[in-house]
């Protein structure tokens, strides 16, 4: 698996992670800010980065 892969699979998952829990938190009453749910996207997106990186480095094998 190429890293852009590994980057594309780990984004789409934690991204899904998100939006399952806010709909979830939307179905137990609770409200989530609309900036709240953007940055938590933003910050998995960058967590996915960080993992693909790190999966594909020299120094993690």
């Amino acid at each position: 698996m190429t890293p852009r892969q590994s980057y594309l699979l780990f984004a789409a998952a934690m991204s899904l992670s998100v939006i399952a829990a806010r709909w979830l938190l939307g179905l137990a009453g609770l409200i989530v800010p609309t900036w709240a749910f953007v940055g938590a996207l933003i910050f998995v997106n960058f967590a996915a980065l960080f993992l693909a990186g790190a999966c594909h480095s020299g120094s993690a094998r």
